[in-house]
């Protein structure tokens, strides 16, 4: 399944999520659905830059040990 906006894959990853999750995911949707799509890209770009400084993070901790 190719996944072409984030939205798409906001709507993919809620799909696989518990129920007790549902509810969260589904007002972040609707977060996202009112944001202009320079915004969503923005996040996403931010979300994936957090990531990498978490695994940054991880992999120096695993080296200073």
């Amino acid at each position: 399944m190719e996944i072409e906006s984030p939205r798409n894959k906001a709507h993919f990853i809620l799909d696989k999520l518990p129920d007790t999750k549902v509810t969260e995911a589904l007002s972040y949707l609707e977060f996202l659905e009112n944001l202009p799509e320079d915004k969503i890209d923005a996040i996403e770009e931010w979300m994936e830059n957090l990531g990498w400084a978490i695994l940054g993070s991880k992999v120096a901790k695993q080296d200073w040990e």
